[in-house]
């Protein structure tokens, strides 16, 4: 993001941004008056327990945004808070399936737009 011409409260805002996606253990919240990312990845984690034990048979549909998968895939592949951003794109209105069963997760499907019209129609 360019800083030409930027008020100096500006280039910070864009600083923090910055931050919030290239290292995200280093993202200070207070400076948007937000969340701590750890204390986001705990209560992420913690409604999924929830889900997980008030639905012990049958399918459950969860839908949310992309930074909460983010958060779901960063517990279930035991990353660190500085890998919450993974490689896998979660574009809006994609689909990821992943299964619980046994104490254990499986990634089925991760971002999928397949069911989303193309450019050319």
């Amino acid at each position: 993001m360019g800083r030409e011409g930027k008020a100096e409260d500006e280039i910070e805002r864009i600083d923090v941004f910055e931050t919030f996606w290239s290292n995200p253990s280093q993202y200070d919240h207070r400076l948007n008056h937000g969340e701590a990312m750890l204390t986001f990845t705990n209560r992420v984690s913690s409604a999924m327990q929830h889900i997980i034990q008030a639905n012990t048979s049958g399918n459950v549909l969860v839908v949310t945004h992309g930074m909460v998968i983010q958060a779901i895939l960063r517990e279930i592949r035991e990353a660190n808070i500085s890998e919450l951003w993974f490689d896998d794109e979660i574009e809006g209105t994609s689909l990821t399936v992943i299964e619980y069963s046994n104490n254990q997760y499986k990634e089925v499907t991760i971002g999928d737009i397949s069911h989303q019209l193309s450019e050319t129609c």
